[in-house]
């Protein structure tokens, strides 16, 4: 198992969502934690591509 500092793994579950989100297609927050295997506290940067994605109400 590879280690390495916080901002490479952030990195690497970056790249993964983003990856997993052009093989799949944008999904909701829960399909993408099952299909990318990762859990809510490594997910914080679904938030910022929902907000990208999701029209506001305004």
């Amino acid at each position: 198992m590879m280690t390495g500092d916080a901002a490479y793994i952030k990195k690497i579950n970056r790249s993964l969502i983003v990856s997993k989100i052009i093989e799949y297609g944008m999904n909701s927050r829960a399909d993408l934690l099952k299909i990318t295997s990762l859990n809510k506290s490594e997910s914080s940067f679904f938030n910022h591509l929902l907000n990208i994605h999701t029209p506001n109400d305004n």
